[in-house]
C-alpha cells in the first residue's frame, strides 16, 4: 500500500487530515487516493502519466551541466539564477500568489492578449492547470524563440481545461500573440526529496 512521501499512510496525511494534505497536493502525497470531487485529482493523475517522458524531454532541453539541478527538502533549492528572476519578483503583474507553504507554491498566471511577460524563471517543477489558452511565443533572454504555439501541430495542442506537467523553466519571456487571455494555475512542487 503506498504511503505519503512524508511517512504517513494512505488514509491520513502527516498532518492528521483524512482529506487533501496541506503539505503538498494530495495526489503527490497519496498516489492512489486521487479522487478529488472537482475533477482536479483525475487531471493531475492524468498528468502523472507524462512525467517520465517529460523528464526525458527536460534532460534534452536543459544544458548538460544544469540537467541535474539539485532540489532538496521543502522550500530549499539549488538554482543558478538570481532570486530577482523568480516569476513573482520579475513579473508580478502576471503572476499572483494564491498559496504557499514549505512544500508547494500555487500561482495564478494571467497573460492578456497582446502583452509580453518579462524574462523570469520557474525554479520548481509544476502541475499546470490550463483555464484559458491563446497563442504564445516563449523566448530565451536573448530573444531566441523556444516555443511558438502557432507552429505546433493541432493534435499536440490541448484545449482548456487541461492539465500538464512542466519541468523547471529556465529564464524566458512569454508573449501572448493570440486574441484571448492565457490563464493557468501553476502548482509548483518544492518538495523533491
Amino acid at each position: 500500500m503506498p504511503s505519503c512521501s512524508r511517512g504517513s499512510g494512505i488514509q491520513m496525511c502527516h498532518e492528521g487530515f483524512k482529506g487533501p494534505c496541506s503539505c503538498a497536493v494530495w495526489e503527490v502525497c497519496h498516489l492512489k487516493v486521487a479522487t478529488a470531487s472537482d475533477g482536479l485529482g483525475s487531471k493531475i493523475a492524468e498528468a502523472r502519466k507524462d512525467v517520465e517522458s517529460e523528464k526525458l524531454r527536460t534532460a534534452e532541453i536543459l544544458p548538460k551541466d544544469l540537467s541535474s539541478l539539485e532540489h532538496t527538502s521543502c522550500g530549499q533549492r539549488s538554482w543558478p539564477w538570481s532570486e530577482e528572476l523568480d516569476a513573482l519578483i520579475a513579473a508580478p503583474e502576471y503572476h499572483t500568489l494564491l498559496f504557499e507553504n514549505e512544500c508547494v507554491r500555487v500561482l495564478d498566471v494571467r497573460i492578456p492578449a497582446g502583452k509580453t511577460v518579462p524574462v523570469h524563471t520557474h525554479s520548481w517543477p509544476s502541475v499546470l492547470y490550463l483555464l484559458s489558452a491563446g497563442d504564445l511565443i516563449r523566448r530565451d533572454p536573448e530573444g531566441r524563440i523556444l516555443l511558438d504555439t502557432r507552429t505546433t501541430p493541432p493534435q499536440a495542442q490541448s484545449r482548456p481545461p487541461s492539465t500538464h506537467w512542466s519541468p523547471p523553466l529556465l529564464p524566458h519571456s512569454v508573449e501572448n500573440v493570440g486574441k484571448t487571455e492565457i490563464r493557468v494555475v501553476s502548482v509548483e512542487i518544492k518538495n523533491q526529496s
